[in-house]
């Protein structure tokens, strides 16, 4: 997400090309239309080097990532204070999130991995494992 520039977005093709990730591996992945919608309510930029998500008013093609990580995660901390949520939950806690509902949804390790990027299957059977015991844990409710 914080690397993520306008040029790597094509919405005729409905894809996004992640050229800049921590694994320096160039990755493709469909544009959903939940991700589509987002898009749509940010403010496009003048130039396709310019990132998609940032401040306003901050530079529009050039910054820190580990700084821009860093303040999104802490004012992602602050409105989670400000919404009374009880759970201590973190930035990258949205990251888990996202693979735990790939789960419970039936998709498969191989496709958890791949909407993740990760390496590893042994990474996304992490999730998998996660949500059985969610199904164990409801059936035994709903038959006890």
């Amino acid at each position: 997400m914080g690397r993520l520039r306008w040029k790597h977005i094509g919405r005729k093709r409905g894809l996004i090309r992640i050229t800049e990730q921590k694994n320096r591996k160039a990755q493709t992945i469909p544009l959903i239309s939940a991700a589509e919608q987002v898009l749509e309510s940010v403010p496009e930029a003048n130039t396709e080097e310019a990132y998609v998500f940032r401040a306003p008013g901050s530079p529009t093609a050039e910054r820190n990532p580990e700084i821009f990580g860093q303040t999104a995660s802490r004012h992602f901390c602050q409105a989670r204070r400000d919404s009374d949520i009880d759970r201590e939950l973190t930035f990258h806690d949205l990251r888990a999130g996202f693979a735990t509902a790939l789960a419970d949804a039936g998709k498969s390790a191989h496709v958890i991995r791949e909407a993740m990027r990760h390496s590893s299957l042994q990474m996304a059977l992490k999730y998998v494992r996660v949500s059985r015991q969610r199904l164990h844990s409801e059936m035994e409710s709903a038959f006890s």
